[in-house]
């Protein structure tokens, strides 16, 4: 499905390392309103109505999970690694692909044969990205944000890891988390311009990953950044002029040259 890519620009997964952490109370009451939200996700599924997350209640939910400026305010705390600030980004996750797979196991066909298993997921997928846009728009901003927030605490917990304490499993998770931005970039410079995608929420995908580009660039390798730079020109080159000035921000950011902690891990 062409919209598959970017679907999965909301994947990225993190190494296991302290994440910064938000003023507990704000946590406290994203914890609230993400349980508050997964029943109203549970009974929309059951009468299989996605118009009910379209609901006042609803709404006023997923205002307050995308709520960056208040949940995400501030300096994060470079040292703090305490448990119940862990969760934002993983609720945020949960948030965005409990719509994006909203109904799967309606629209799965549990036959075993794995290729079309796949093609159904895909098929799902790409009809509740068009069908939750509004919703859409609004989390997934706040997931990108909420996640290049944590990098430079994951950068400082690289740095300070003892050799042995490396392992393969460490490494693993940041080899997932550079496919994860890789195929973020990838949405911003190719995905977002796929038929259907409405303009609001393709600037809103945009801007984010604009804005959040020179945090997530410190992550990749040289090569992949340069690769994410030329689709980004390439890309600005070919659509609209009001979508240059985000697409050049990307292209920038990848272009530096500076690879340390995270970036030069194999």
């Amino acid at each position: 499905m062409k919209h598959r890519i970017f679907v999965c620009a909301c994947l990225l997964l993190c190494v296991d390392a302290p994440h910064a952490a938000p003023d507990l109370e704000a946590s406290d009451a994203y914890r609230d309103n993400a349980q508050r939200l997964s029943m109203l996700v549970a009974d929309a599924e059951a009468a299989n109505d996605p118009q009910r997350l379209r609901t006042p209640e609803a709404k006023t939910l997923i205002a307050a999970l995308s709520d960056h400026e208040r949940i995400l305010a501030g300096e994060p705390d470079p040292d703090s690694a305490l448990e119940t600030a862990l969760g934002i980004c993983d609720l945020s996750n949960w948030a965005v692909m409990s719509l994006v797979l909203f109904d799967l196991k309606e629209g799965v066909e549990p036959s075993g044969d794995q290729r079309r298993m796949i093609e159904d997921v895909a098929r799902v997928m790409s009809r509740n990205l068009l069908f939750f846009q509004d919703e859409l728009k609004q989390l997934q901003p706040f997931l990108f944000r909420c996640q290049a927030r944590m990098i430079p605490s994951m950068q400082r917990f690289i740095a300070a890891l003892p050799r042995e304490e490396l392992t393969e499993v460490r490494r693993g998770g940041i080899v997932k988390m550079r496919r994860g931005i890789a195929m973020a970039y990838q949405s911003a410079t190719v995905g977002v311009f796929d038929g259907g995608i409405r303009e609001d929420y393709r600037l809103a995908i945009l801007s984010t990953l604009a804005e959040t580009a020179e945090t997530f660039a410190t992550v990749m390798p040289p090569g992949e950044r340069k690769a994410i730079a030329r689709s980004a020109r390439a890309t600005a080159a070919r659509v609209d002029k009001r979508y240059e000035k985000d697409l050049q921000k990307i292209a920038s950011a990848f272009d530096r040259e500076v690879c340390e902690t995270l970036c030069a891990i194999e």
